[in-house]
């Protein structure tokens, strides 16, 4: 099973994108305000089909160059607490994000993502904090700024 990991996660991953782009076409507009609230979701649609198409482009270009088993090299094994670490995360994030806004949620997110992802030896709790705040400063005055789309303040707002 692990040999189709690659595919199958990039499979997956495009059809979620279609289906998230086709979804986009029933999201309905309020007002003209420059970009419509379809815009991040067909941003995101695209990005993962990009990522999905780029997993299945790979698992063929693997299979293509290793013709012997016997040259494989040993691939790391997946890892279910980080797994499992993550969709927690998100969860909490998703939960909270009205409540808490989206700054503070952004940034507490982003440390703990770094931290869940980095390997043991690597972990960096003052640069990750620096880049999950500035990130989820730029990514909230990008949005509401820029495009003009309304995200939670929480009790910041």
């Amino acid at each position: 099973m692990e040999k189709y990991q690659k595919i199958l996660t990039g499979s997956i991953a495009v059809s979620m994108a279609v289906l998230l782009y086709i979804l986009t076409f029933s999201v309905k507009s309020f007002g003209s305000i420059g970009v419509g609230p379809e815009f991040v979701p067909r941003i995101v649609a695209v990005i993962l089909f990009g990522f999905g198409t780029f997993l299945i482009f790979q698992w063929f270009l693997e299979k293509k160059i290793v013709s012997d088993p016997a040259e494989k090299v040993e691939k790391e094994p997946f890892r279910v607490r980080p797994f499992l670490l993550t969709l927690l995360l998100l969860c909490l994030y998703v939960a909270l994000l009205r409540t808490v806004g989206f700054i503070i949620m952004s940034c507490v997110y982003l440390f703990f993502q770094m931290n869940i992802l980095a390997p043991e030896g690597h972990r960096k709790p003052i640069v990750f904090a620096l880049v999950s705040v500035l990130t989820s400063l730029a990514a909230y005055y990008l949005f509401v700024g820029f495009f003009h789309i309304m995200i939670p303040a929480g009790i910041l707002g």
